[in-house]
């Protein structure tokens, strides 16, 4: 992932996958960041060009990416080289009795800054 230069509570980052490219915009919401647009991309080079003129790059992480669905959750694994390892829990609700009850996971340590801040 290519992480651009946002203003604090923003983040913007392009997504590259074997599949395909995105253009993602995040925005802190309640000591959390939630997607506020995502559009793929015809020509990520190009995109990658224009962006790096216009915000700079901020920093880029690499690593592996693993997408699931279980009943109404999505769940990432995201094994970011050098940053750490990660899961990521998404649903309109249900997130926490998920955690504890199926997980069993008492205490969950909560990442409240995006990824290229750690």
């Amino acid at each position: 992932d290519t992480y651009f230069n946002a203003s604090k509570g923003k983040v913007l980052k392009i997504v590259q996958t074997d599949k395909d490219s995105s253009l993602v915009r995040f925005a802190e919401k309640n000591g959390k960041f939630d997607v506020v647009g995502k559009e793929k991309l015809a020509d990520v080079k190009k995109t990658l060009e224009q962006m790096t003129e216009e915000y700079g790059v901020n920093r880029i992480l690499k690593g592996i990416r693993k997408e699931y669905t279980y009943k109404d959750l999505e769940i990432t694994f995201n094994l970011i080289d050098n940053v750490g390892e990660f899961l990521i829990i998404t649903a309109e609700n249900g997130q926490k009795i998920f955690i504890k009850d199926t997980l069993k996971i008492q205490n969950p340590e909560l990442i409240t800054v995006p990824f290229n801040a750690l």
